[in-house]
């Protein structure tokens, strides 16, 4: 009897350290005290096991210690936040980078956009193009020389746009709630 309490007991405190050890491992986590915490469904890869997050909800730290989601479209992006109660998770979508302008592809993702909207890029040659609406201006996109204005084309059509202004591209973008970017989980 004394030996199978004793055996009962040493099983059940090995179990419980396993136990233990499996949740530390899966505690939450962040790239740095700034950044969003991170738990399940997502992990960080390189400090959560694979166990810890959904597949596909994987997460990284940049050298800057900014949490960053990689979509398969090899596009990485920024993570402001992630709100597990609304099941969404906020990006910077980072249109002013080199050859950014691009739409947002989640295909082979468990993720999905609850608003997305369409808008034509265009570069214009006029400087004092920034004014007129529904022209979205994007100034960090402009050289001396043009000017570069998103416009969604069901409110203002390409043979309404100044002769000056050439299209660079039409895309799909989440639009901004709350004034961050959202993607559904």
């Amino acid at each position: 009897m004394e030996k199978s309490l004793l055996r009962l007991i040493f099983f059940s405190t090995f179990l419980l350290a396993s136990i233990s050890a499996t949740t530390d491992d899966c505690a939450p986590a962040s790239c740095s005290p700034t950044e969003p915490l991170i738990r399940f469904p997502f992990r960080i890869t390189n400090h959560h096991p694979s166990w810890c997050g959904y597949p596909g909800f994987n997460l990284y730290c940049s050298k800057l210690n900014k949490t960053i989601i990689q979509l398969p479209s090899s596009r990485s992006y920024i993570v402001n936040a992630i709100d597990y109660v609304s099941q969404a998770i906020y990006i910077d979508p980072d249109f002013c980078g080199r050859d950014r302008i691009h739409s947002l592809n989640i295909t082979g993702t468990p993720f999905e956009f609850p608003n997305l909207q369409r808008y034509t890029f265009y570069n214009c040659s006029s400087q004092s193009f920034g004014y007129m609406y529904p022209a979205v201006p994007f100034p960090c996109l402009n050289s001396k020389n043009h000017s570069v204005v998103a416009v969604r084309p069901e409110l203002y059509s390409r043979r309404n746009m100044p002769s000056n202004c050439k299209v660079m591209k039409a895309i799909a973008v989440p639009l901004p709630l709350n004034g961050r970017y959202e993607i559904g989980i």
